[in-house]
């Protein structure tokens, strides 16, 4: 019982961390973008391709705590996972994250809800050739 209930603090915890750092955030991170939008996600000289609806503040913010959820309750050791890496760094906080180097930006948006994954994997495809797989996220076949 003790873990559940410190679990939830610190999700508490979090959540609560990442409202109050919304008000001190570059303004284009809170701009309203239309539709499905493709994000990149930036950490440890490394890139993350995801789909979300919102400004780049939710999509972040998104992310984090889904991160936070997968991590703590299904133990992960598949390090090659974004929501691994930022579990095991305790980056969750948008704050912290962005102390440590993270960034977010736009990639597309107002993308059709038919052809979203299919756009994603085009983007995945061309991080592959830019950074080099080693240094994308996704894992795609």
């Amino acid at each position: 019982m003790k873990w559940v209930n410190n679990t939830r603090n610190k999700i508490i915890s979090i959540k609560e961390s990442n409202k109050k750092v919304k008000k001190s955030l570059p303004k284009y991170y809170l701009k309203s973008n239309k539709g499905h939008c493709l994000y990149e996600i930036i950490i440890n000289k490394k890139c993350y391709i995801c789909v979300h609806n919102g400004s780049l503040y939710y999509s972040l913010k998104y992310h984090l705590e889904r991160a936070l959820r997968d991590y703590l309750f299904t133990k992960k050791t598949n390090l090659k996972s974004f929501h691994t890496y930022i579990g095991i760094n305790d980056l969750y906080k948008i704050s912290k994250f962005r102390k440590n180097g993270g960034k977010v930006r736009l990639l597309a948006e107002n993308i059709n809800s038919k052809d979203k994954l299919k756009i994603e994997s085009n983007f995945i495809k061309e991080a592959w050739n830019k950074y080099g797989k080693e240094n994308v996220w996704n894992i795609r076949k």
